[in-house]
Protein backbone atom coordinates (compact mmCIF):
# COMPACT_ATOMS: atom_id res chain seq x y z
CA UNK A 1 0.00 0.00 0.00
CA UNK A 2 1.48 3.59 -0.58
CA UNK A 3 -0.56 7.08 -0.34
CA UNK A 4 -1.22 10.21 -2.20
CA UNK A 5 -1.49 13.11 -0.20
CA UNK A 6 -2.61 16.55 -1.02
CA UNK A 7 -2.81 19.51 1.44
CA UNK A 8 -6.27 20.71 2.06
CA UNK A 9 -7.74 23.88 0.40
CA UNK A 10 -8.81 26.50 2.90
CA UNK A 11 -11.98 27.29 1.90
CA UNK A 12 -13.34 31.13 3.27
CA UNK A 13 -17.05 29.70 3.13
CA UNK A 14 -16.56 26.66 4.89
CA UNK A 15 -17.80 24.36 2.28
CA UNK A 16 -17.36 20.49 2.43
CA UNK A 17 -14.62 19.36 -0.36
CA UNK A 18 -14.15 16.43 -1.99
CA UNK A 19 -10.69 15.63 -3.69
CA UNK A 20 -10.64 13.46 -6.64
CA UNK A 21 -7.47 11.59 -7.49
CA UNK A 22 -6.64 9.96 -10.99
CA UNK A 23 -3.34 7.65 -11.48
CA UNK A 24 -2.52 7.14 -15.17
CA UNK A 25 -0.04 4.67 -16.59
CA UNK A 26 1.45 7.53 -19.19
CA UNK A 27 2.58 10.82 -19.03
CA UNK A 28 -0.30 11.62 -21.35
CA UNK A 29 -2.95 10.81 -19.28
CA UNK A 30 -4.49 8.28 -21.76
CA UNK A 31 -4.21 5.40 -19.84
CA UNK A 32 -6.42 5.86 -16.60
CA UNK A 33 -4.67 3.16 -14.16
CA UNK A 34 -7.13 4.39 -11.10
CA UNK A 35 -9.31 6.83 -9.59
CA UNK A 36 -10.67 7.73 -7.00
CA UNK A 37 -13.22 10.65 -4.98
CA UNK A 38 -12.27 10.94 -1.20
CA UNK A 39 -13.44 13.17 1.35
CA UNK A 40 -11.53 15.80 3.16
CA UNK A 41 -9.12 15.25 5.88
CA UNK A 42 -7.52 16.88 8.49
CA UNK A 43 -5.02 19.61 7.25
CA UNK A 44 -4.10 16.69 4.45
CA UNK A 45 -6.20 14.64 2.44
CA UNK A 46 -4.63 11.46 1.32
CA UNK A 47 -5.90 8.37 -0.73
CA UNK A 48 -4.55 5.01 0.02
CA UNK A 49 -3.72 2.62 -2.63
CA UNK A 50 -3.76 -0.82 -2.43
CA UNK A 51 -4.09 -1.92 -5.29
CA UNK A 52 -0.89 -3.93 -6.67
CA UNK A 53 1.33 -1.67 -9.24
CA UNK A 54 3.91 -2.39 -11.41
CA UNK A 55 7.56 -3.30 -9.79
CA UNK A 56 9.85 -0.39 -11.56
CA UNK A 57 6.79 1.66 -13.13
CA UNK A 58 6.14 5.12 -13.34
CA UNK A 59 3.07 6.34 -12.79
CA UNK A 60 1.70 10.28 -13.01
CA UNK A 61 -0.91 11.68 -11.25
CA UNK A 62 -3.18 14.66 -10.44
CA UNK A 63 -5.76 15.75 -7.89
CA UNK A 64 -8.58 18.88 -7.80
CA UNK A 65 -10.92 19.67 -5.13
CA UNK A 66 -14.89 19.85 -5.58
CA UNK A 67 -16.92 22.30 -3.55
CA UNK A 68 -20.19 20.37 -4.85
CA UNK A 69 -20.90 23.30 -6.93
CA UNK A 70 -17.77 24.09 -8.29
CA UNK A 71 -14.55 22.07 -9.39
CA UNK A 72 -11.28 23.08 -9.42
CA UNK A 73 -8.40 22.84 -11.80
CA UNK A 74 -6.12 19.96 -12.16
CA UNK A 75 -2.88 20.28 -9.84
CA UNK A 76 0.00 19.48 -12.04
CA UNK A 77 1.21 16.39 -12.66
CA UNK A 78 3.06 14.44 -10.27
CA UNK A 79 5.17 11.39 -11.25
CA UNK A 80 4.98 8.11 -9.11
CA UNK A 81 8.21 5.30 -9.31
CA UNK A 82 7.46 2.15 -7.84
CA UNK A 83 10.67 1.00 -7.32
CA UNK A 84 12.05 -2.41 -5.18
CA UNK A 85 15.13 -2.58 -3.64
CA UNK A 86 16.61 -6.00 -5.54
CA UNK A 87 15.30 -8.45 -3.25
CA UNK A 88 14.75 -11.75 -4.96
CA UNK A 89 15.87 -10.48 -8.13
CA UNK A 90 16.29 -13.48 -10.44
CA UNK A 91 16.25 -14.54 -14.05
CA UNK A 92 15.19 -16.90 -16.35
CA UNK A 93 17.70 -18.68 -19.10
CA UNK A 94 15.88 -18.41 -22.65
CA UNK A 95 19.22 -18.89 -24.56
CA UNK A 96 22.47 -20.67 -24.07
CA UNK A 97 25.25 -21.35 -26.41
CA UNK A 98 29.05 -22.87 -26.00
CA UNK A 99 31.26 -20.80 -27.19
CA UNK A 100 35.53 -21.06 -27.95
CA UNK A 101 38.02 -19.30 -26.78
CA UNK A 102 39.90 -20.60 -29.86
CA UNK A 103 38.01 -19.47 -32.10
CA UNK A 104 39.89 -16.98 -34.77
CA UNK A 105 36.15 -16.16 -36.60
CA UNK A 106 33.50 -13.37 -34.43
CA UNK A 107 31.04 -15.78 -32.99
CA UNK A 108 27.66 -14.68 -32.40
CA UNK A 109 25.06 -15.79 -29.13
CA UNK A 110 21.49 -14.47 -30.28
CA UNK A 111 17.81 -15.00 -28.46
CA UNK A 112 15.48 -15.96 -31.10
CA UNK A 113 12.45 -16.62 -29.28
CA UNK A 114 9.29 -13.55 -30.32
CA UNK A 115 7.33 -14.93 -27.05
CA UNK A 116 9.59 -13.24 -24.66
CA UNK A 117 10.78 -9.46 -23.99
CA UNK A 118 14.73 -10.47 -25.11
CA UNK A 119 14.08 -11.19 -28.73
CA UNK A 120 16.74 -10.03 -30.94
CA UNK A 121 18.78 -9.69 -27.97
CA UNK A 122 22.85 -10.70 -29.51
CA UNK A 123 25.97 -11.00 -27.77
CA UNK A 124 29.10 -10.93 -30.34
CA UNK A 125 32.49 -11.90 -29.29
CA UNK A 126 35.23 -11.21 -31.56
CA UNK A 127 38.07 -13.83 -31.74
CA UNK A 128 40.52 -13.83 -29.02
CA UNK A 129 37.89 -12.08 -26.25
CA UNK A 130 37.18 -15.34 -24.31
CA UNK A 131 39.58 -16.09 -21.70
CA UNK A 132 38.11 -19.66 -21.80
CA UNK A 133 36.01 -21.78 -23.01
CA UNK A 134 32.32 -21.21 -21.71
CA UNK A 135 28.78 -21.52 -22.78
CA UNK A 136 27.03 -18.11 -22.60
CA UNK A 137 23.48 -17.43 -21.26
CA UNK A 138 21.15 -14.64 -21.55
CA UNK A 139 17.92 -14.45 -19.92
CA UNK A 140 15.04 -11.60 -19.00
CA UNK A 141 15.42 -10.49 -15.27
CA UNK A 142 12.65 -10.45 -12.93
CA UNK A 143 12.44 -7.77 -9.91
CA UNK A 144 15.38 -5.94 -10.95
CA UNK A 145 17.20 -3.36 -8.76
CA UNK A 146 15.63 -0.02 -9.05
CA UNK A 147 17.13 2.45 -12.08
CA UNK A 148 18.45 5.56 -11.14
CA UNK A 149 15.98 8.23 -10.16
CA UNK A 150 14.22 9.81 -12.95
CA UNK A 151 14.66 7.57 -14.87
CA UNK A 152 12.44 4.98 -16.82
CA UNK A 153 13.04 1.69 -18.07
CA UNK A 154 13.29 0.92 -21.61
CA UNK A 155 12.50 -2.37 -22.67
CA UNK A 156 13.66 -5.74 -19.68
CA UNK A 157 16.34 -5.71 -17.86
CA UNK A 158 18.69 -8.55 -19.31
CA UNK A 159 21.11 -10.80 -17.49
CA UNK A 160 24.33 -12.24 -19.53
CA UNK A 161 26.41 -14.55 -18.30
CA UNK A 162 28.30 -16.45 -16.96
CA UNK A 163 27.97 -13.58 -14.46
CA UNK A 164 30.93 -11.68 -13.79
CA UNK A 165 32.77 -13.07 -16.84
CA UNK A 166 35.64 -10.24 -17.64
CA UNK A 167 37.07 -10.43 -21.76
CA UNK A 168 40.39 -10.21 -23.34
CA UNK A 169 38.78 -7.34 -25.88
CA UNK A 170 35.72 -5.76 -25.70
CA UNK A 171 32.62 -7.55 -26.60
CA UNK A 172 29.38 -6.22 -28.53
CA UNK A 173 25.90 -6.28 -26.78
CA UNK A 174 23.24 -5.33 -28.71
CA UNK A 175 20.12 -4.93 -26.58
CA UNK A 176 15.85 -4.57 -28.05
CA UNK A 177 13.22 -2.00 -27.83
CA UNK A 178 10.14 -1.36 -29.53
CA UNK A 179 8.45 1.69 -30.61
CA UNK A 180 5.73 0.98 -27.65
CA UNK A 181 8.44 1.63 -24.95
CA UNK A 182 9.56 4.48 -26.26
CA UNK A 183 5.97 5.95 -26.89
CA UNK A 184 5.32 4.93 -22.95
CA UNK A 185 8.45 7.04 -21.97
CA UNK A 186 7.62 10.06 -24.47
CA UNK A 187 10.80 9.35 -25.76
CA UNK A 188 10.42 10.93 -29.27
CA UNK A 189 14.15 9.76 -30.77
CA UNK A 190 16.31 6.49 -29.96
CA UNK A 191 19.46 9.35 -29.22
CA UNK A 192 17.82 10.05 -25.92
CA UNK A 193 18.12 6.44 -24.58
CA UNK A 194 20.86 5.48 -22.30
CA UNK A 195 22.03 1.78 -21.71
CA UNK A 196 23.06 0.56 -18.11
CA UNK A 197 25.19 -1.74 -16.48
CA UNK A 198 24.47 -3.31 -12.67
CA UNK A 199 27.42 -2.78 -10.33
CA UNK A 200 27.22 -5.13 -7.76
CA UNK A 201 30.30 -4.19 -5.74
CA UNK A 202 27.97 -0.27 -5.24
CA UNK A 203 24.45 -1.62 -5.79
CA UNK A 204 23.63 0.78 -8.22
CA UNK A 205 23.18 0.78 -12.16
CA UNK A 206 26.11 2.17 -14.16
CA UNK A 207 25.86 4.45 -17.60
CA UNK A 208 27.52 3.22 -20.82
CA UNK A 209 28.60 4.63 -23.96
CA UNK A 210 26.18 3.84 -26.77
CA UNK A 211 28.08 2.20 -30.22
CA UNK A 212 25.36 2.23 -32.07
CA UNK A 213 21.78 2.45 -32.62
CA UNK A 214 19.52 0.29 -35.38
CA UNK A 215 16.40 1.68 -36.01
CA UNK A 216 15.57 -0.53 -38.38
CA UNK A 217 15.62 -3.46 -36.36
CA UNK A 218 15.24 -1.29 -32.43
CA UNK A 219 18.57 -2.52 -31.30
CA UNK A 220 20.90 -0.51 -28.91
CA UNK A 221 24.34 -1.53 -29.22
CA UNK A 222 27.05 -1.06 -26.83
CA UNK A 223 31.01 -2.49 -26.24
CA UNK A 224 31.33 -3.73 -22.85
CA UNK A 225 34.64 -5.98 -21.45
CA UNK A 226 32.61 -7.91 -18.44
CA UNK A 227 28.99 -9.55 -18.00
CA UNK A 228 26.62 -8.55 -15.81
CA UNK A 229 22.96 -7.27 -15.86
CA UNK A 230 21.68 -4.71 -18.79
CA UNK A 231 19.18 -1.99 -19.48
CA UNK A 232 18.53 0.56 -21.41
CA UNK A 233 17.16 3.58 -19.52
CA UNK A 234 15.44 7.27 -20.71
CA UNK A 235 14.77 10.62 -18.36
CA UNK A 236 11.35 10.85 -16.92
CA UNK A 237 9.13 12.92 -18.76
CA UNK A 238 8.10 15.66 -17.09
CA UNK A 239 4.52 16.60 -17.54
CA UNK A 240 2.59 19.71 -16.21
CA UNK A 241 -1.14 18.79 -15.36
CA UNK A 242 -3.73 21.22 -16.86
CA UNK A 243 -7.26 21.42 -18.36
CA UNK A 244 -10.02 22.24 -15.58
CA UNK A 245 -11.80 25.72 -17.59
CA UNK A 246 -13.05 29.08 -16.98
CA UNK A 247 -14.91 27.91 -14.11
CA UNK A 248 -12.53 26.61 -11.83
CA UNK A 249 -12.76 27.98 -8.39
CA UNK A 250 -9.20 26.55 -7.11
CA UNK A 251 -5.86 27.41 -8.90
CA UNK A 252 -3.82 24.56 -8.80
CA UNK A 253 -0.39 26.40 -7.59
CA UNK A 254 2.94 24.56 -7.52
CA UNK A 255 3.54 21.16 -6.37
CA UNK A 256 6.21 21.43 -3.92
CA UNK A 257 7.94 18.26 -3.59
CA UNK A 258 7.84 14.51 -5.30
CA UNK A 259 9.01 11.68 -3.48
CA UNK A 260 9.43 8.25 -4.75
CA UNK A 261 8.89 5.15 -3.22
CA UNK A 262 11.26 2.75 -2.58
CA UNK A 263 10.23 -0.98 -0.69
CA UNK A 264 9.90 -4.42 -1.05
CA UNK A 265 7.98 -6.83 -2.82
CA UNK A 266 6.57 -9.64 -1.14
CA UNK A 267 4.31 -11.84 -3.27
CA UNK A 268 4.56 -9.92 -6.38
CA UNK A 269 3.09 -6.93 -4.36
CA UNK A 270 3.61 -3.75 -2.67
CA UNK A 271 4.32 -4.16 0.97
CA UNK A 272 5.61 -2.00 3.89
CA UNK A 273 5.57 0.82 1.39
CA UNK A 274 4.94 4.30 4.06
CA UNK A 275 5.49 7.35 2.10
CA UNK A 276 3.92 10.71 1.78
CA UNK A 277 3.90 11.45 -1.96
CA UNK A 278 4.09 14.43 -3.99
CA UNK A 279 3.15 17.12 -1.66
CA UNK A 280 1.01 19.83 -3.14
CA UNK A 281 -0.27 23.12 -2.47
CA UNK A 282 -3.36 24.07 -4.03
CA UNK A 283 -4.38 27.93 -4.11
CA UNK A 284 -7.70 29.26 -3.29
CA UNK A 285 -9.74 31.19 -5.57
CA UNK A 286 -13.15 31.80 -4.52
CA UNK A 287 -15.57 33.77 -7.57
CA UNK A 288 -18.26 35.93 -5.81
CA UNK A 289 -21.47 34.37 -5.70
CA UNK A 290 -24.26 36.04 -7.66
CA UNK A 291 -26.74 37.90 -5.13
CA UNK A 292 -30.53 37.82 -6.55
Amino acid sequence: MFTLSVFNVNDPDGDALTYAFELYADADLSQLALETVVAEGHLITSWSVSATLDDNGIYYWRARANDGQQTSSWMPTAVLEIHTDGTATAYEIVTRQPVSAAATARQTVSVAAEDTSIDNTVVELPPGALPRDCSIHIGPVTNPPALPRGTRKIGPVIEFGPAGMTFNVPVILKLPYTAADLNQARVLDPVELTVYWYDTSLLAWVPVDILDIDRINNLVSIETNHFSMYTIGAAVADSSGGGGGGTCFIAAARRVETVFFIGNWSDISICGLLALVGLLWLGKRKRKKLRR
